[in-house]
């Protein structure tokens, strides 16, 4: 048995909701977070966003051919480590149909 990976996505009333848990695997080429980007396209969010941590290149070609861009990142701890923190937006209303 071979794990795919997930998505969801957590609204908060003040805001956007947010992308958590991505685990695409390569054979899934990012169907896991346009699945999540179209539950969002079909609610009528007009963006999303999601916190990652630099260094994953992968994931980074992935967010940007999704339409994500970079909106802020600083330094933090994770893991016990100290981590560069990402935070990637993506604007739902001007990907309707990407």
């Amino acid at each position: 048995m071979r794990l795919a990976g997930g998505t969801g996505t957590r609204g908060r009333p003040e805001g956007p909701p947010r992308v958590t848990c991505i685990r695409d695997s390569p054979h899934t080429e990012g169907a896991h977070l346009r699945t999540a980007l179209n539950f969002c396209r079909e609610h009528a969010y007009p963006r999303v966003y999601l916190w990652t941590v630099a260094g994953l290149d992968a994931a980074r070609r992935l967010y940007e051919r999704e339409g994500f861009e970079l909106a802020d990142e600083h330094r933090g701890s994770q893991w016990g480590t100290e981590v560069l923190e990402q935070k990637w937006e993506c604007p739902i209303a001007e990907t309707i149909g990407a």
